[in-house]
């Protein structure tokens, strides 16, 4: 079947029913009255200055949202000049710069949608919505529904990831920490030129179990 539909990039936002300071966030590509072809979850975290491991173990929100979401944060938190350093910042300037993190939970993208880099596109819609002034992007770098993916995997899945200069996601440390990835997202966002819909290219698409 050849297709050249036009796809919205639509973003949902609502505060957490049971911790109303988490802000959790869908965006979608998607056509109308369909389901989307590819969908990126995640969360935002407002605080005066980077959490501490203790203040991280006794989080209810992040303990109940996702498991990742912690180890993102014990990351963040035990070794807050290692991300500083590979984001070019100052420790001491980091530590007074962050006070907001955006958490990039789960990307899935549709089978016979795969290839178009159309993940990139939903991360970008992810920092024009949220960058702004001491904010950090987290992730964790893993196929969908692998969360215990192979070092190798995690690592190629991160390439893939830190490509896109927009997003700027960076390895913490992939021997240590994997496909744990940090980006700055309070700089300028005028250099990209996405639209607010996300048109492929002309794509035979087929079942994908038929090969």
């Amino acid at each position: 079947m050849t297709t050249q539909n036009s796809f919205d990039i639509t973003s949902t936002l609502q505060r957490h029913p049971e911790f109303p300071d988490y802000l959790e966030f869908t965006i979608s590509a998607v056509i109308e009255g369909q389901k989307p072809i590819a969908k990126l979850t995640g969360y935002r975290w407002d605080f005066r200055s980077i959490p501490t491991l203790e203040e991280i173990t006794f989080n209810d929100f992040v303990e109940a949202y996702n498991t990742d979401g912690g180890l993102c944060f014990d990351v963040l938190a035990a070794h807050t000049a290692l991300v500083s350093n590979v984001l070019g910042v100052g420790d001491r300037s980091f530590k007074k710069l962050i006070t907001r993190a955006i958490y990039l939970d789960k990307v899935k993208v549709s089978p016979e949608w795969r290839g178009h880099n159309l993940a990139l596109r939903l991360m970008r819609e992810a920092r024009f919505i949220f960058n702004g002034k001491g904010t950090i992007a987290l992730l964790r770098a893993y196929p969908f529904e692998e969360e215990n993916a192979a070092l190798d995997v995690q690592l190629k899945l991160a390439g893939y990831y830190a490509s896109d200069a927009f997003c700027g996601f960076k390895v913490i440390d992939g021997d240590r920490f994997g496909g744990h990835m940090a980006a700055l997202w309070d700089g300028d966002v005028d250099h990209c030129d996405d639209n607010p819909f996300w048109e492929p290219p002309q794509v035979q698409t087929s079942d994908p179990s038929s090969g």
